[in-house]
């Protein structure tokens, strides 16, 4: 509230920083890389019902439970699936 710089080590310290990165660059592409390897329709859908929390839902409708039932039917979920039951990662590509 004192809106006073504070270091990496005193925002660790504070618990405004649970990690500091001496590269942020590598550490950023090392993220999107991880996030990549998801669903892009579950991080879709994901977004959608974040988005309608934010603006205040807090019930399910018939478009979230549209939204929740899609990723039980789609490609993806399939993919992902069979490489659980495989014992391999799932490719979303």
């Amino acid at each position: 509230f004192s809106a006073r710089f504070v270091t990496s080590a005193e925002a660790t310290t504070m618990g405004l920083a649970t990690r500091v990165e001496d590269s942020l660059d590598t550490h950023v592409l090392e993220r999107a890389r991880a996030i990549s390897r998801n669903s892009g329709q579950s991080a879709l859908n994901m977004k959608k019902m974040f988005r309608e929390i934010s603006r205040g839902q807090r019930v399910d409708d018939e478009k979230t439970v549209r939204w929740h039932l899609e990723g039980f039917s789609s490609e993806d979920f399939e993919e992902g699936y069979t490489a659980f039951l495989e014992k391999r990662s799932p490719d979303f590509s």
